[in-house]
């Protein structure tokens, strides 16, 4: 028995299996048009309990949205637009190119200048993410899609938390032990993917427990032959990054910079690119 043939949309239609885009535990996203819509998931069988269970967490990231986008009409760089909250649903912008875990699983290692546009505007979702005061606490491949020119966007705030007005974000620690800091340890564990070309390594959810851990630096991987060394030692370190996710910004324009100079100078005297 399939159970994606079961599914109902939030006004009790049966759903086509064929525009289901992903499943998951508490929501499906559906494609409609250019529009991909969240909605939680109810089977035909399924209690009163369950259904409810599932929208409540669909009601949270609503919550997420609207703080993300508190004007839909207006974009929030980095993160995949929100064209409607309504019901027990959430409109996005359809993802052309799937996730990047998915990408690096067909491609592989991204060509360099990917490498480098895609590193800099996650690191900028990020910090547009934390401006609004919201923790993503799920940073990872299969939460980032690709659009058409593939640039790069963050979703899927379902496990996501609001961090009160009166608390400093540099040090609030939601209940389940997750900061602006495990925020940008996951950010460097999705940068050590991209320049890998693989899966990442790095998991704050040790056992697939529900509570954050620091991963121990000496558990984590060498990545010394990587361009952007630095910006991944640093993140996997993030107490060294005040400024957070805008500090990571920087760095990365700054060890472009520093590469770009050394590629022209190199042309200009005959000689290999550096890697």
């Amino acid at each position: 028995m399939d159970h994606r043939d079961f599914l109902l949309d939030d006004l009790g239609r049966r759903i086509q299996s064929s525009t289901i885009i992903h499943l998951g535990e508490y929501a499906l996203v559906v494609r409609r048009f250019d529009t991909a819509i969240k909605m939680p998931v109810v089977h035909t069988y399924d209690a009163d309990t369950s259904i409810n269970v599932c929208r409540a967490q669909l009601r949270q990231e609503q919550r997420i949205y609207r703080c993300l986008q508190p004007d839909l009409r207006q974009e929030l760089q980095g993160v995949v637009p929100c064209t409607a909250v309504w019901g027990n649903t959430i409109e996005l912008q359809y993802m052309s190119q799937g996730t990047l875990g998915q990408m690096l699983e067909s491609r592989g290692v991204p060509s360099l200048p990917l490498q480098r546009r895609w590193l800099y505007q996650l690191a900028i979702g990020l910090d547009s993410i934390h401006s609004r005061r919201i923790l993503h606490n799920d940073i990872a491949p299969r939460n980032l899609l690709l659009d058409d020119s593939l640039n790069i966007k963050f979703t899927d705030f379902g496990v996501s938390s609001i961090v009160p007005k009166n608390e400093d974000m540099h040090d609030f620690m939601d209940g389940y032990n997750c900061s602006m800091w495990t925020d940008l340890i996951q950010l460097g564990s999705v940068f050590y993917a991209i320049l890998g070309g693989q899966r990442s390594v790095v998991n704050i959810y040790p056992n697939h427990g529900a509570f954050a851990e620091y991963p121990p630096l000496d558990t984590l991987p060498d990545v010394s032959h990587m361009w952007a060394a630095g910006v991944i030692e640093d993140c996997w370190n993030p107490r060294e990054l005040h400024g957070g996710a805008r500090e990571v910004v920087q760095r990365i324009k700054n060890v472009v910079s520093y590469y770009e100079d050394l590629e022209a100078g190199c042309t200009n005297l005959g000689m290999k690119r550096p890697r």
